[in-house]
């Protein structure tokens, strides 16, 4: 049986979204952990929570979230755990998914999918200078990358603005 729940986290600040590589390495303490990750502590979760909160930290720490888990409640230790995570707010608006696995290097991904109110020279400028020039994809999407795990496909919106994917696979 597949559970899904539903989290509302609320979280005033009026800070820009930036993106950033998540750390690879798991730490030895407990930090604090963040709403989503203790709902999973308290529905019986017990690995790869310190990289869980690193990620779930990074995709959800500013600002109005609603966030969807989903898990498979008969196999708690071995599931694959899903969140699709929206937020919303002046040119911040997105849409997370990450996805975790549960084996001994508690590998996880995410993307970032955001509509920005200016112009993709802007937004890469701003949001994307470290990032390397890579190839046109099918559908008038540019990649860029920062690493060989973390990359984004930007591309030019009709009427006006901009939309951004960005992905990481974390190992």
């Amino acid at each position: 049986m597949i559970k899904k729940i539903l989290t509302i986290l609320s979280v005033a600040a009026a800070s820009a979204f930036f993106p950033l590589a998540i750390s690879t390495a798991q730490e030895a303490e407990t930090p604090e952990l963040n709403q989503l990750t203790n709902k999973l502590s308290e529905l019986g979760f017990s690995k790869c929570l310190n990289r869980i909160n690193d990620i779930t930290n990074f995709v959800v720490s500013k600002g109005e979230h609603s966030a969807l888990l989903f898990y498979d409640n008969n196999k708690k230790d071995e599931t694959l755990i899903s969140f699709v995570v929206g937020r919303g707010g002046e040119n911040q608006n997105y849409l997370a998914t990450l996805d975790f696995s549960q084996n001994e290097d508690c590998s996880a991904s995410y993307e970032i999918t955001q509509v920005w109110i200016d112009s993709c020279e802007d937004v890469v400028a701003a949001q994307f200078k470290d990032y390397t020039e890579g190839q046109d994809l099918h559908g008038g999407f540019s990649m860029m990358s920062k690493s060989d795990n973390l990359h984004v496909a930007v591309r030019v919106l009709p009427e006006a603005g901009c939309l951004t994917v960005q992905k990481e696979v974390i190992f």
